[in-house]
């Protein structure tokens, strides 16, 4: 009941990795079609996790279409902005798509400072 209902309403969950316990659990909700919620989601990720190592960051994705990937791409230039060195784009695999579906977007970065590169 609770998938039919995100489904109706377009309901798009943030999901966090808790350093403490090693768990994932549901974030905000961000809402609509992937142009709609993809702004807010990157700029609540910089505004909560905002001590990051700025060498890395990817941006993994389940978006095929053209036109939605003009986000991707903006997405890469908004965090190219914030100063992030390395900029990498990957597309999620099997099992990320099959639980997350179509227009999935995640941005992994270290978010405890900067580390020396070895």
């Amino acid at each position: 009941m609770a998938r039919f209902g995100a489904n109706l309403l377009h309901l798009r969950p943030q999901i966090l990795m808790k350093t403490d316990t090693g768990k994932m659990e549901s974030g905000k909700k961000f809402r609509g079609p992937v142009k709609k919620w993809c702004p807010d989601y990157v700029e609540e990720t910089l505004k909560t996790f905002n001590n990051p190592d700025k060498e890395i960051v990817f941006i993994t994705h389940t978006i095929y279409g053209e036109e939605d990937h003009k986000i991707v791409a903006w997405v890469k230039e908004r965090l190219q902005k914030e100063g992030f060195k390395n900029v990498y784009e990957t597309y999620a695999g099997a099992t990320i798509s099959c639980h997350c579906g179509p227009n999935t977007l995640g941005i992994l970065y270290l978010n405890d400072g900067d580390h020396p590169i070895a």
